[in-house]
């Protein structure tokens, strides 16, 4: 299945089983995002995954480093500590997030070239660092924004995002998280998780504390997250230039998680 996609990656880090394995990649992306063009591709290699289709994904302005990664990996790992936070936290509904692996590009097919044009900011190209991860399978695709209170789905990942800044101690909140729902709104599968944080840390996606201020103007609080503390909206929102300091958000009460910090998650 996975030979007739002739552009590929370097061999892939062994499982714990000791497989290896690389990607062929559909030339032609599925999507294509503001920030990120989105293949299909199948594992290729002599594990049981051989096979398996998988989704690539490449930033759409070509800046793809190895560094721009390293960001979109912090953000991974920080989404998917806390969603394993909230899944313990009064039985919450689990939160399954797609981490993917970063890997050098390293044959691109001279029909992908010709097809695509070589060097272009939306095509694959030799030294490209992409990333692969699993397949979402699902026609009900959507992005969690957490403040639309007519859904349950919403409901849940709004109290999601609440829970984040609760459990990062007002630093940062994840949010924008796309993906599904699955088993009847018990569990979600998602990918691609935006972090807003006091610091601006996580890329240019991370709005900061305007962006953090624009949530809590826009949430309610469900049964999970109403008792937990949050920020006093700030009218107007302070400009990037003005935050010097992190802001008064508890004037009367201290932030008390309801569980310790990961030691090993970095929080800028």
């Amino acid at each position: 299945m996975g030979n007739q996609f002739s552009t590929t990656t370097l061999v892939t880090t062994k499982d714990s089983h000791g497989h290896a394995y690389w990607v062929g990649i559909n030339s032609k992306p599925f999507f294509k995002g503001s920030r990120k063009n989105c293949y299909y591709g199948y594992l290729n290699g002599y594990g049981p995954r051989a096979g398996e289709k998988v989704v690539v994904k490449r930033f759409s302005d070509g800046s793809g480093t190895k560094k721009k990664w390293e960001t979109e990996m912090l953000k991974v790992k920080w989404a998917h500590h806390f969603a394993e936070a909230f899944a313990e936290h009064a039985n919450c509904p689990r939160i399954k997030v797609n981490q993917p692996q970063v890997v050098l590009m390293d044959t691109v097919s001279k029909m992908n070239q010709i097809y695509e044009g070589r060097g272009r900011s939306g095509s694959l190209n030799e030294d490209d660092w992409v990333s692969i991860e699993e397949n979402i399978k699902a026609d009900d695709f959507q992005t969690f924004c957490g403040v639309d209170r007519k859904s349950h789905s919403s409901s849940v990942m709004g109290a999601f995002t609440h829970f984040t800044y609760h459990q990062s101690g007002g630093r940062a909140i994840v949010s924008d998280i796309q993906g599904v729902v699955k088993d009847g709104g018990d569990s979600f599968h998602v990918t691609d998780p935006v972090i807003h944080s006091l610091q601006g840390s996580f890329g240019k996606d991370d709005g900061g504390v305007v962006r953090i201020n624009e949530f809590f103007k826009m949430h309610r609080c469900s049964s999970i997250c109403r008792d937990m503390p949050k920020m006093l909206p700030l009218t107007p929102p302070p400009s990037f230039e003005d935050i010097t300091s992190v802001p008064m958000m508890f004037a009367h009460r201290p932030i008390v998680p309801s569980a310790p910090l990961y030691e090993n998650v970095f929080i800028p």
